[in-house]
């Protein structure tokens, strides 16, 4: 399986678990994972936070940037692949060899360290003052469905037609909007739209307001606004792989119903690692082997 891992998994047994109970279960690390490394204050912090990776080195895959991913076409076949940065990920093992030199206490490379640890926190910032608190979204959301829809949605019911296609109506401009700001090009057409990754994300996007909606939120604070973005980067790309492994109930229930939505269009999707319970089948099997 290959299951995208949020910062707060790094350091699992349950990641450890996942990566030693198959050579060919592989972790799959988006930017923002790599971001949120890199904002402990101690460069020590950080080399902890790539302990459990650094012991399955080929074990691991990182992808391209999301401006990059949004550039990738979703014709042709095996999107999931060429989401991944090749190049970056066949270097891994040296960077770990790097971090194991800092870990000992090489100055030049607990410098590097420290220096991506700048970067990642600017970008942050960044990120935070773009999305603000979202008061003007969540009002412009509220007006287009019913308290109904949104309790059936978030609950994982089918969705109404109606429901549906406010979705789609709602996700289709916002992705067109980005993509064009970005690129000058417009999104391709149904059903390649569908495996885009600025309309998946874009997808994420509404639920996530949706669930706030449902529980009544009119704003929310530019911090959390910012966590949610990272939260909807990560439920986008589960929806490319076998899902997610974190322990936020939030992007994991963003990304079950954007499968659901998903699925009602016709996407072909793998099988997801929390839905499939394929963690607790390598819990019986550890628990088998300590047993003899």
């Amino acid at each position: 399986m290959r299951v995208v891992i949020d910062t707060n998994r790094l350091q699992s047994e349950e990641l450890r678990l996942f990566l030693s109970g198959d050579r060919d279960n592989l972790a799959v690390l988006p930017e923002h994972t790599v971001t949120e490394i890199f904002k402990p204050n101690s460069v020590d912090a950080v080399v902890t936070s790539f302990s459990v990776l650094g012991a399955f080195p080929k074990q691991v895959m990182l992808l391209h940037s999301n401006r990059n991913v949004a550039l990738i076409s979703p014709r042709g076949g095996a999107l999931a692949n060429r989401l991944i940065d090749r190049k970056t990920t066949r270097e891994l093992p040296k960077f770990f060899e790097v971090l194991t030199k800092a870990a000992a206490g090489c100055e030049g490379y607990r410098r590097q360290l420290d220096q991506r640890r700048t970067w990642a926190l600017e970008r942050e910032q960044m990120i935070q003052e773009s999305f603000g608190d979202q008061s003007e979204s969540l009002a412009d959301l509220a007006a287009m469905f019913t308290d109904h829809e949104l309790r059936q949605i978030r609950s994982g019911k089918p969705i109404s037609a109606r429901a549906l296609q406010t979705i789609l109506q709602v996700t289709d401009g916002a992705a067109n909007q980005v993509h064009f700001q970005r690129t000058g090009y417009a999104l391709h057409p149904p059903p390649y739209l569908y495996y885009q990754f600025t309309w998946r994300y874009a997808l994420c996007h509404v639920i996530q307001l949706m669930n706030l909606l449902q529980k009544g939120a009119t704003r929310r604070a530019p911090a959390k606004a910012r966590n949610d973005h990272f939260d909807n980067v990560f439920a986008t790309y589960g929806t490319y792989f076998n899902g997610l492994m974190t322990d936020d109930r939030g992007p994991l229930q963003t990304q079950h119903i954007a499968r659901i939505v998903l699925g009602d269009l016709g996407v072909r999707l793998t099988n997801d690692y929390v839905d499939s319970k394929y963690i607790l089948s390598l819990l019986d099997k550890a628990a088998d082997e300590a047993s003899r």
